[in-house]
C-alpha cells in the first residue's frame, strides 16, 4: 500500500471530505488536488534523497514525530497549528515559498482549482502525509537503528560534526541541539558515510553509508512510489514527466491534425 492509499484510509476514510470542508471545495476536486500534491511532494522527497544528507534529513523529520495526529478523524486541517507544522515540513521538503507556489501552480493547471486555494491546502497535505510516513516506516527505521546505529539510550545528546546537509533549521529540532529523534544514530551514520557518531558504540557487520542509505531509501521508495535508481535515473524520469507529454502531444497533433 502506498502513501495516497494510506491517507485515504485514515480520517475515518473521509480525508477528501475533510479537506473539502476545510478549504471550500467539492470532494471530487479535493481528491484531485490531494493526489496531485502528494505526487509533487513524493517527487521532491525522491530528489532530496539522492544524497546521503537528504536521506539523513528525511530520517530526522520522521523521528521528530507528532504528525500522526493529523490522520485522526477529528483533526482540524485548516487550523493555525496544522499550517505551522505543515509549513515547517514544506521548508524542509521544498525549500522556499517560490517552490511551494510552483507546486500549487502545476497542480492548479492539472485540476482546474485556483492555485491560491491549493497553496492553503499544501501545509495540511504535508502534515497528513508525514503522519502516514511516520506510521508506516517508524518500525523499520527503528530496527535499522538498533541493528546498525549503536545505542542512543546511555549517552547524553551530542551535536554531530558539521557536514554538508546538516545546517538546517528544523523548527526547534536538530539545529538547536535540544531535540533529538530516536533515529539520530542512523541518520548520523548515513550522513558520515558509515561512521558512527562521536561517542557511539560501533556495531558488528555494519554496512557502509552508501549501502545503508540505499536500504533506507528503498524503505521510503516502497511507500512513496519511487525506486533507488540514482541521479541519472531520476533525471530521465523528470524529463519524461515534465516534457514527455508535451513532446507526445506535438507529435500526435502533426500526425492527425497536420499541424
Amino acid at each position: 500500500m502506498q502513501i495516497l492509499d494510506i491517507l485515504h484510509a485514515n480520517q475515518g476514510g473521509a480525508l477528501n471530505d475533510a479537506l473539502a470542508g476545510a478549504f471550500g471545495l467539492e470532494p471530487q476536486a479535493a481528491e484531485k488536488v490531494s493526489g496531485g500534491l502528494v505526487d509533487e511532494l513524493s517527487r521532491a522527497l525522491e530528489r532530496n534523497t539522492l544524497s546521503r544528507g537528504g536521506i539523513s534529513d528525511l530520517i530526522e523529520m520522521v523521528g521528530q514525530g507528532g504528525h500522526a495526529q493529523y490522520l485522526e478523524q477529528d483533526a482540524d486541517l485548516a487550523s493555525a497549528k496544522t499550517k505551522q507544522d505543515g509549513d515547517a515540513l514544506l521548508a524542509q521538503i521544498l525549500g522556499t515559498k517560490h517552490q511551494s507556489r510552483g507546486v500549487a501552480a502545476r497542480v492548479g493547471r492539472e485540476t482546474g482549482v485556483e492555485p491560491s486555494i491549493i497553496e492553503k491546502m499544501l501545509p495540511a497535505i504535508a502534515a497528513t502525509m508525514m503522519g502516514g510516513i511516520e506510521n508506516q516506516v517508524g518500525d523499520q527505521l527503528g530496527d535499522l537503528t538498533q541493528r546498525f546505529g549503536g545505542s542512543n539510550t546511555s549517552l547524553a545528546p551530542q551535536q554531530p560534526l558539521p557536514v554538508p546537509g546538516d545546517n538546517v533549521d528544523y523548527g526547534g529540532g536538530r539545529s538547536g541541539g535540544s531535540r533529538r529523534s530516536p533515529f539520530d544514530d542512523l541518520s548520523d551514520m548515513i550522513r558520515r558515510g558509515g561512521r558512527p557518531s562521536q561517542g557511539r558504540r560501533p556495531t558488528v557487520d555494519r554496512p557502509n553509508g552508501s549501502m545503508l542509505g540505499k536500504m533506507v531509501r528503498q524503505i521510503f521508495g516502497n511507500l512513496l512510489g519511487f525506486q533507488s535508481k540514482g541521479i541519472v535515473g531520476y533525471l530521465i524520469q523528470l524529463i519524461v514527466f515534465r516534457y514527455g507529454w508535451r513532446i507526445l502531444k506535438s507529435i500526435l497533433s502533426r500526425l492527425f491534425l497536420g499541424r
